[in-house]
Parts: C-alpha cells; structure tokens; sequence
C-alpha cells in the first residue's frame, strides 16, 4: 500500500507551560531589565530551552538518500520496485528533524507518494515522536525510542477517512547508508507496505 508510505518517521507536538497567577493578589508589573553601563538596557536572557540531546544520536538520518524501494503482493497491487529521494534536515533550531520523501512515477509503481515528516523528542514522556503528512491526504502521529542505530516508531493515523496502525524502522546500515522499513494495520493484521535500501 504505497500511498499510505512515509518516511519517518515524523511530528509537530508543540508543548506550552503556563505560570498560575494568585487570586489573593493583583499581579504585580514585571521589573524592568537592569539597566547595562552606560544607562543602555540589559541583552534579554538566553533561553533556559535546549534541543533534546538524544536527538543527536540521530544525526544520521541528515542529508539528501537515493533509495531502491520494494513493495511485496497484497491487496492493493502486485509486488513490485520502485525509485524514490528522501532529503532530511535539523530544523527549528535544532529541536526537530524535517523530511521530504518523494516516489518515482513509473508503470510499475503509477501512485507515486509524496510526504512529510517531523522528528523531535518529548522530553516528559522520553520518546521520539514523529508526525507525517502525505500527498494523498494521510497523516500519522508516532511515538517511539532510539536504540543503537535503530529507530522505531509506532502509531495511528488516517487514510481514506480510516483509521489505521502504522509502524516504522530507520535503521542505519553505515556511514553513508541506511534501511527503511514500513508496516500497515487495517483491521488486525499488519501487512508490510515497504522497505527502502538508501545510499546518500
């Protein structure tokens, strides 16, 4: 099932906090910057955010993959191979991993997909999470831990107006390489969608 494919994996949490303000007392104006020498203002703070460090572990997955795909028999075509790019890069200062992946049109493989996906980690509940949007209409949202050179996620999104279970592998086979390998469940059986060889 092809069209249903993404890449990684790949999310957009966004996390917000906010401060309780007293009832017992009106709130009191914030204090102003001290002033630097010279009577200028003081430089606002650096921000007390940093991107994750277990994000660096997969520094791998940057850079611009040429991939041979394979699809196996099932109830959307026979198997069949295909071509496809993958371009990923750290993004939003450094706190997420953006990827383009784009299929080759071709008579075996006429649905060529096109996708989107977004890698971060979720410092409260220690996980990678990953959301992924695709060209006909799919999206995704995953969860899951890095372990060595092996990234997994798993999830639920929705294709069709249905609801399914997607998972996914990345796992890094050198220094210039890396595999793919996708998994879909409609039902309760999970059928393998596809698995990338990438070179970059």
């Amino acid at each position: 099932m092809t069209k249903s494919r993404l890449t990684g994996a790949l999310t957009s949490l966004v996390l917000a906090s906010a401060s309780a303000v007293s009832l017992a007392q009106a709130p009191k104006p914030a204090a102003a910057p001290a002033a630097a020498p010279g009577g200028a203002p003081a430089p606002p703070a650096t921000s007390p955010h940093k991107p994750a460090a277990e994000l660096d572990q997969i520094k791998w997955l940057e850079g611009n993959w040429h991939c041979d795909g394979k699809a196996p028999a099932g109830p959307m075509g026979p198997e069949h191979g295909y071509k496809s790019t993958m371009k990923v890069k750290r993004d939003l200062d450094g706190f997420w991993y953006v990827g383009d992946y784009e299929q080759k049109k071709s008579k075996e493989n006429p649905m060529a997909v096109k996708a989107r996906s977004f890698i971060g980690f979720d410092p409260v509940a220690k996980k990678v999470v990953s959301l992924g949007v695709d060209s006909f209409g799919g999206a995704l949202q995953l969860s899951g831990a890095i372990e060595g050179d092996k990234l997994t996620t798993e999830g639920e999104g929705t294709m069709g107006g249905q609801k399914m279970g997607f998972k996914q592998v990345f796992t890094k086979t050198g220094d210039k390489s890396l595999t793919w390998h996708g998994e879909l469940k409609m039902g309760k059986d999970w059928t393998v969608v596809g698995d990338d060889s990438c070179k970059r």
